[in-house]
């Protein structure tokens, strides 16, 4: 995710620091259209309590789509394989993985994930929403 702020900072002629300025933003030309999207995501979990507690992936996201919308996410692989959990947020998303951790244990798990929907096979817009309303 892209989050632009521009300003800009001067010199007078005096040779003093002048006022910081900001710049009005162009949405065309400082938007992001995004589709394909992908990540990887590594992570180093430790369980700290005396039970096996699970670490579950999540589908669903927060993103800079549309107010109230979410980027959602297919799981493209896991290392080490992970285990596919009895209850799921997301079914028709493939349903929810994750790892076993046992008490005391730190393990390291990585992930790819790949967007379905806005910012998968449709095209979406990251601006600064700032400069819609500048």
């Amino acid at each position: 995710m892209a989050i632009f702020i521009i300003s800009v900072l001067g010199v007078s002629d005096t040779g003093s620091a002048a006022k910081e300025t900001w710049v009005k933003e162009k949405p065309e030309a400082t938007s992001f259209r995004l589709k394909d999207l992908t990540a990887v995501i590594t992570v180093k979990i430790k369980n700290n309590d005396n039970n096996v507690q699970y670490f579950k992936i999540g589908h669903v996201y927060q993103g800079s789509l549309s107010e109230n919308s979410t980027i959602k996410w297919l799981i493209q692989w896991t290392d080490p394989a992970a285990l596919k959990m009895v209850k799921s947020r997301s079914p028709e998303l493939g349903g929810d993985y994750g790892w076993k951790i046992k008490p005391g244990e730190t393990k390291t798990v990585s992930f790819g994930l790949q967007a379905t929907g806005d910012m998968g096979e449709i095209p979406s817009y990251i601006v600064n929403v700032e400069s819609l309303y500048g």
